[in-house]
């Protein structure tokens, strides 16, 4: 695959972070107002179009915005693992932060002090969540690999958020049975609340006899 160029990667990354927040297709309209005012909806289509046409994007209905593929997310994800490392002034600076926090037990705080610092070393804005995710109703459950034995688990919530976790594998994985996986994944757990799934994971994916075992195995031994 070519190379992008710097507007093609721009609006792959918009489109990332906007259906990330949102889970919902992204249309040029949205882009052009809430991120690229210099920008018509007519040169962002013609973009998205491009991207598309390259496998990163896909249009999941004809009237309806993009969404990015396995393969975007994968350009994403090796985009930002290229960002410049922190300076040694930085990687102290956390350090020394980091040393002061732990005498403390208030989880919030330290968090809150990490987050502003990283905004002060980054010069953007860092926030901190605390979300209760208990009560939120599990959408749908995706799978990306990043490598032989790392997994990025994508999970969208009913709400409209969608949050990624990373898992590494004792083995590889097998790509061939990633989509049966998911299949595996989303019939035993989708609609199901958060706290509900972690109370009764082991009963809902024991003895699973298709998908990729060793994945299944990361989803019972963290719950």
């Amino acid at each position: 695959m070519r190379s992008l160029n710097e507007r093609e990667r721009a609006v792959l990354t918009a489109i990332i972070e906007e259906y990330t927040e949102s889970a919902e297709p992204v249309g040029s309209r949205t882009l052009s107002r809430k991120y690229f005012g210099d920008l018509s909806p007519a040169t962002i289509r013609n973009t998205m179009y491009d991207l598309e046409e390259l496998g990163l994007l896909v249009q999941p209905h004809t009237s309806a915005g993009r969404e990015p593929t396995a393969a975007g997310y994968r350009l994403y994800l090796n985009s930002l693992m290229k960002q410049p490392r922190l300076s040694l002034h930085d990687r102290r600076e956390l350090d020394q932060l980091l040393s002061e926090e732990r005498a403390t037990r208030d989880e919030d705080t330290v968090l809150l002090h990490v987050a502003q610092a990283l905004a002060n070393i980054s010069h953007l804005i860092s926030l901190a969540f605390f979300p209760s995710f208990d009560d939120a109703i599990l959408e749908k459950i995706d799978l990306l690999p990043i490598s032989d034995n790392r997994v990025l688990t994508i999970l969208q919530i009913r709400a409209g958020t969608v949050d990624t976790v990373m898992i590494t594998l004792p083995e590889p994985v097998r790509p061939d049975q990633i989509s049966e996986t998911v299949r595996a994944l989303n019939e035993r757990l989708a609609g199901e609340t958060i706290g509900r799934i972690r109370r009764t994971i082991g009963e809902r994916l024991r003895g699973l006899s298709y998908g990729d075992q060793a994945v299944i195995n990361v989803f019972l031994n963290e719950g």
